[in-house]
């Protein structure tokens, strides 16, 4: 079965990602210069799921796949962050070690 797809994509729309990620690892590394206490690793992870969301959705055509796939993508996405935030929910309520 061929596929006859055109998953073509401007220059303009490659060059617009490439400033968004630069801007974002920019903003990553401003990030650690930063004391955000309690919310750093939670801002580091902001940033860094919102370059995985343009990769993904890009330049693994996420885009351009079926809605099934990205639901599957969008369920698989909350069952992480699901264990994620429980995972800092037990590790902010342990009682210290002495």
């Amino acid at each position: 079965m061929e596929n006859n797809h055109s998953h073509s994509i401007s220059d303009k729309t490659y060059i617009f990602i490439w400033v968004s990620l630069l801007i974002l690892t920019f903003l990553s590394v401003e990030a650690s210069f930063v004391h955000f206490r309690a919310f750093a690793v939670g801002v580091a992870l902001f940033i860094a799921t919102a370059k995985a969301f343009i990769v993904a959705y890009y330049f693994m055509h996420l885009k351009f796949d079926s809605k099934i796939i990205g639901i599957m993508v969008l369920v698989t996405g909350i069952v992480f962050l699901t264990f994620i935030i429980l995972t800092f929910f037990d590790y902010g309520f342990r009682e210290p070690i002495v």
